[in-house]
């Protein structure tokens, strides 16, 4: 049996996505073997961390998009519409990171499983998911040096 082909379309892609915005699109599952069965077919918007430490992963939605032993046709498509939450935001750091991803996942049978997934950066306006630094009104941004000594003026540029 040949395998699924999985995507996930977004109906508008951006660099990063805001807290309590909404994120649309499409899922499209084609099969080369024509109708098949499927015993679940999700689509999940979730975080998980990296780094050093415990690994951690939360769900914010889950969408199920079929029911179990469906016949699913060859060419699949399915709309969607998630909000993503308001927090945790997409945070890189030395020590832990915390991505956003948007997976599909199809269970056919017990030892049949397939799963896409894409990364999103959800943040703030105006913060930068690269140093972490999300400024607050009448806040000022501290940067730290390597050592852990305050770096006077900001950040360091890169040259």
């Amino acid at each position: 049996m040949a395998e699924l082909n999985l995507q996930i379309l977004l109906s508008e892609y951006r660099d990063s996505y805001e807290p309590g915005s909404e994120l649309r699109g499409q899922v499209v599952i084609t099969s080369p073997d024509g109708a098949w069965e499927a015993d679940s077919i999700e689509l999940v918007l979730f975080w998980r961390t990296s780094g050093i430490g415990t690994r951690d992963e939360g769900v914010a939605e889950s969408l199920p998009l079929c029911k179990k032993d469906e016949k699913i046709p060859s060419h699949f498509t399915r709309d969607f519409e998630v909000q993503i939450p308001l927090h945790p935001y997409s945070y890189s750091g030395k020590l832990i990171k915390i991505n956003w991803h948007l997976g599909l996942y199809v269970k056919k049978g017990w030892m049949s499983n397939a799963e896409t997934e894409i990364d999103l950066v959800v943040r703030p306006a105006g913060s930068d998911v690269s140093t972490g630094v999300i400024p607050m009104a009448g806040e000022q941004s501290i940067f730290y040096d390597d050592d852990g000594s305050p770096l006077a003026g900001g950040p360091p540029l890169m040259s």
